[in-house]
């Protein structure tokens, strides 16, 4: 069944492309402020969230986390992106084919760059480097 996600009034919220069925996710992770939707896995159920410590993410320096949730069982399975996470401030922008490997977007001194790495946060390779630019809005090709 396919459904459509959303943030509102800093809750998640899913419901139905009919418009049934609608919910809001109640995730319960100490000091986490807010959230927000990520890359859906192939599988329809899993989704990467991110989690931040501070409502004002703007800064570019507020913690988050990002984690697998399984929308059908409504849980978190697992924290990712951690092993060696190049800054505190990461979103996951998309994941590579075989979701081994994550697109992921860290702020480095003020400039939000592009990086790939395991899901676990291993083996990092930073793809657009210092001086390049804010880079936003990342997607990965069809083809």
């Amino acid at each position: 069944m396919q459904r459509i996600l959303f943030n509102s009034h800093g809750r998640l919220g899913v419901v139905n492309t009919e418009g049934s069925g609608v919910r809001f996710l109640e995730i319960k992770v100490p000091g986490q402020q807010g959230w927000g939707w990520g890359p859906v896995f192939t599988d329809r159920k899993r989704i990467v969230l991110s989690s931040y410590e501070d409502k004002r993410t703007w800064i570019g320096t507020v913690q988050s986390h990002l984690w697998i949730y399984d929308i059908d069982e409504d849980r978190l399975l697992e924290e990712i992106g951690v092993r060696e996470r190049p800054a505190p401030f990461m979103l996951c922008a998309g994941l590579m084919p075989g979701e081994r490997r994550m697109i992921a977007g860290p702020v480095i001194d003020g400039e939000q760059r592009v990086w790939t790495m395991n899901m676990d946060g291993s083996e990092p390779c930073e793809v657009t480097q210092a001086g390049e630019g804010f880079t936003y809005c990342v997607q990965l090709s069809p083809n």
